[in-house]
């Protein structure tokens, strides 16, 4: 499911497209899948070493404040696309593959200025922001200033990240977004530790602003010999801003929360509880519950371009089997990970320091949780073939709401247990209604064990 894949939103496993399949040989999309997998793996490797220096260098207390800035701008960052990102990958293949120069251009104009309005915006209130911190609370004042001046760059980044995608650079988008961010997010700790001798806040915030950057410079390299920028120059754009912006946010708002329910549900413990810690306690149970996502999902992307041709032939035997044989292949890596964490969740959180071991309960919530939502089987991928857009987006806001709002609940109540409950709350409800869509729009057995 997308909602758990805040990493995989970042690095891997992302289901191939109906649009990517019919522009990918069938063997290379199975390349791509498997390369998903390695490249997921390897993101997740950085990102957890990443995880383990910060913890080592910094307070619990300053980790708690980067869990909370890094949750910001990853919300944020999404929010402030209004699904350009989506439009993007939906329209542009077909204009490539038509030629339609027009509309090529007259997109890519709106992404530039979308985009420059966005930096002008948000550095605007960034700069307003300190010009005020006289008269505001210092613990806020902070936030937002560090989280506004990193979320152009990390939303500049998705946009790239996307015309890799189009441009059939799916495993560089998937590298870049992963290996790339957190190999030299974690190569500049390092070095800030060795030449300065120490790391803070800042620091960490800024080489967390490096690995978004040399992404960015990854990605426009690729890109470079990919786009006829002079064709694109010279040529009257066609503009369909209408139809862009209105499919934008509908592609926007149905992945937004699945996107970044771990920064939701960190922002609400924020608020609920003030104390920073459990920010910091809850960033690194759920990271470590990720790799559950990651190994799941990336298997379950291997049979993404068979859904497509079944779908497209209409046979409902096959796509039975190949829903029935990836929810298989999605729970046994699940299970093997969550027997790793009952028996030394303690040991792994150790690694992190010793104030971390703090996190295990909510580690086992987060890790039965994911475990049991795997039983609900790929239904989001096969719900991508079977609803239109708008009726995934109502679904899934009402669902997600909801849940939010019951979480919500236990967040200010129970602390760090109840972020974790929240999260579950949100992964499982989220399962079982997309399971119940399956059935009813696909006629599929979608809990094969029931």
């Amino acid at each position: 499911m997308l909602s758990h894949l805040h990493f995989l939103h970042e690095a891997a496993a992302q289901p191939i497209t109906t649009t990517e399949a019919k522009n990918i040989k069938s063997k290379s999309i199975y390349k791509i899948a498997i390369g998903g997998l390695i490249l997921g793996f390897l993101g997740y490797f950085f990102r957890y070493f990443n995880s383990i220096f910060l913890t080592h260098w910094l307070s619990i207390q300053d980790y708690g404040h980067y869990s909370l800035v890094t949750s910001l701008v990853t919300f944020t960052g999404i929010l402030v696309l209004f699904g350009i990102d989506k439009v993007t990958i939906k329209f542009l293949p077909a204009y490539l593959e038509k030629k339609s120069w027009g509309e090529i251009c007259g997109l890519f104009k709106h992404i530039i200025y979308f985009l420059s309005l966005v930096f002008l915006i948000l550095f605007g209130l960034s700069f307003v922001i300190i010009s005020w911190s006289q008269y505001s609370d210092y613990f806020l004042h902070n936030t937002f200033w560090q989280y506004l001046w990193l979320v152009p760059f990390y939303a500049l980044s998705l946009i790239l990240s996307a015309l890799l995608r189009v441009y059939n650079l799916r495993l560089m988008s998937m590298a870049s977004q992963g290996i790339s961010r957190y190999f030299f997010s974690l190569l500049l700790i390092v070095l800030f530790k060795i030449f300065l001798g120490k790391i803070t806040l800042f620091t960490s915030l800024l080489a967390y602003l490096g690995g978004i950057f040399i992404c960015i410079m990854i990605s426009v390299i690729a890109l470079k010999n990919q786009v006829y920028w002079q064709k694109i120059r010279h040529t009257l754009p066609v503009l369909h801003l209408r139809k862009w912006i209105l499919i934008g946010l509908q592609l926007m708002l149905s992945v937004l929360i699945l996107s970044t329910e771990p920064s939701i549900i960190t922002i609400l413990l924020k608020v609920f509880n003030h104390e920073i810690k459990l920010l910091a306690l809850y960033n690194i149970s759920y990271m470590l519950n990720g790799l559950i996502w990651i190994s799941s999902s990336a298997c379950a992307s291997i049979f993404t371009t068979g859904i497509s041709k079944a779908a497209a032939e209409k046979n409902q035997q096959k796509l039975q089997f190949i829903y029935n044989l990836g929810t298989i292949t999605m729970i046994v890596p699940g299970m093997v990970i969550m027997l790793v964490y009952i028996f030394f969740g303690k040991e792994i959180l150790s690694h992190f320091g010793s104030s971390y071991v703090a996190a295990y309960p909510a580690l086992m919530v987060l890790t039965f949780g994911s475990y049991a939502t795997l039983f609900t089987g790929m239904s989001v991928y096969f719900l991508e073939y079977a609803l239109p857009p708008a009726v995934l987006m109502k679904a899934t806001i009402i669902i997600s709401t909801l849940s939010i709002a019951v979480g919500s609940i236990f967040c200010y109540y129970y602390g760090l247990v109840g972020a974790a409950i929240a999260s579950t709350i949100l992964q499982f409800s989220l399962g079982i209604s997309y399971g119940i869509m399956v059935k009813v729009y696909l006629k599929l057995k979608p809990f094969i064990f029931i």
